[in-house]
C-alpha cells in the first residue's frame, strides 16, 4: 500500500481511510507490509511521522517496511529518526540486512524466505521520478550477491522492489502520464540479467493497477526477463482516474497481498473492507 497523503499541513494524513486500510489489511495477518511512499503531505508538516504513526493499526505499524516518496522530502536526519528499518527486519525474522553506503533505512534490502526485498528511496519532482545511477549501481550489487549467496546460503528465487514513482504510467491525472517516465536504461539492463525479479510495487498515482511489464511497455526489456508492476496508490491521498495502459485499475482504496509458495507468487487486491477488488494473479518464476 502507499500514499495516505492529506492536502494540507492541517491534514498531513488522510488518517481516517489510513487506519481502517492497516486495520483491514492487519485482519489478513501478513508478514509484514511494504508503504511505497507519500505518507504525509510533507514529513516535517503538521506533525507528520506521530500523525501517520498513530493512524496506522499499531500490530501492523511494528511490522511496516515504508521507502520515501517525493512529498517525504529529502530530510534524511528526519527520516532515519522516525524509522529503524533494520529493527523491523529483524522483528520480522528478516535476515542480511544490508543498505547503500550512508543510506541506512533509505536505501536498503533484506532476505526473507526465498525472497529477496529492495527498497529505494525515489524523491524527485512529478515527471522524473526515478532512481539515480549510484542507486541503480548499489541495487545492482546487491542483487547479484543475494541471487548467489542470500536467503540461507542457497541465492534467492525471488526478488521484489519497492520505490514510489512508476516505472510505467497508467493514469491519466496528477501530471506523471502527461510525459510518460522512461525508466534509465540501466534499469533495464539490471532486470535484463537478473531472473529473480519478480515484481515491483509502486504507488504516486493514486490508484490501484498491475501492468505486465514487457518490450512493448519498457523499451528492451527482454523476452525471457518480463516482470510485473504494481501501483499500490490507494491509501487515502486523493484518488485518480483510472486510464487505458493498465492490465488492471481501480480507482478505489486498497491493498494488495503478496503469498509465496516457493517458485509460485499470488498477488490480490483487496478494498478498505477486505473484499476483492482484483482477480488473483498468479505468477511463477524459474
Amino acid at each position: 500500500m502507499g500514499d495516505s497523503r492529506g492536502n494540507d499541513s492541517s491534514k498531513p494524513v488522510n488518517t481516517a481511510v489510513l487506519s481502517k486500510l492497516t486495520n483491514t489489511a492487519n485482519s489478513f495477518n501478513p508478514a509484514f507490509a511494504l508503504f511505497t511512499g507519500d505518507l504525509c503531505i510533507g514529513l516535517s508538516q503538521g506533525g507528520c511521522p506521530a500523525v501517520w504513526k498513530s493512524a496506522v493499526d499499531s500490530r501492523l505499524l511494528a511490522k511496516t517496511i515504508p521507502v520515501r516518496g517525493n512529498h517525504d522530502g529529502s530530510n534524511n536526519a528526519l527520516w532515519q529518526s522516525t524509522f529503524n528499518i533494520a529493527s523491523i527486519v529483524t522483528s520480522i525474522g528478516g535476515t542480511r540486512y544490508n543498505y547503500r553506503s550512508g543510506q541506512d533505512s533509505i536505501d536498503f534490502s533484506f532476505d526473507y524466505g526465498n525472497s529477496h526485498f529492495i527498497g529505494l528511496s525515489v524523491i524527485d519532482d512529478l515527471i522524473s521520478t526515478r532512481p539515480s545511477a549510484e542507486q541503480l549501481n548499489w541495487l545492482d550489487a546487491d542483487l547479484t550477491e543475494a541471487e548467489k549467496s542470500g536467503c540461507g546460503g542457497i541465492g534467492c528465487a525471488l526478488t521484489f522492489i519497492e520505490w514510489h514513482a512508476p516505472v510505467y504510467c497508467v493514469s491519466p491525472n496528477g501530471g506523471h502520464c502527461s510525459k510518460p517516465p522512461v525508466p534509465p536504461a540501466q534499469w533495464t539492463k539490471i532486470t535484463n540479467v537478473h531472473p529473480s525479479i519478480v515484481a515491483i510495487f509502486q504507488g504516486h498515482e493514486h490508484v490501484l493497477s498491475y501492468a505486465h511489464i514487457n518490450s512493448s511497455r519498457v523499451s528492451g526489456v527482454s523476452s525471457n526477463r518480463e516482470y510485473e508492476e504494481f501501483i499500490m496508490g490507494g491509501g487515502g491521498a486523493p484518488l485518480y482516474s483510472c486510464g487505458p495502459r493498465a492490465d488492471w485499475c481501480s480507482s478505489k482504496y486498497g491493498f494488495a497481498t503478496v503469498d509465496v509458495f516457493g517458485p509460485i507468487v499470488i498477488v490480490q487486491v483487496y478494498d478498505l473492507n477486505g473484499q476483492p477488488l482484483s482477480p488473483a494473479w498468479i505468477f511463477r518464476n524459474n
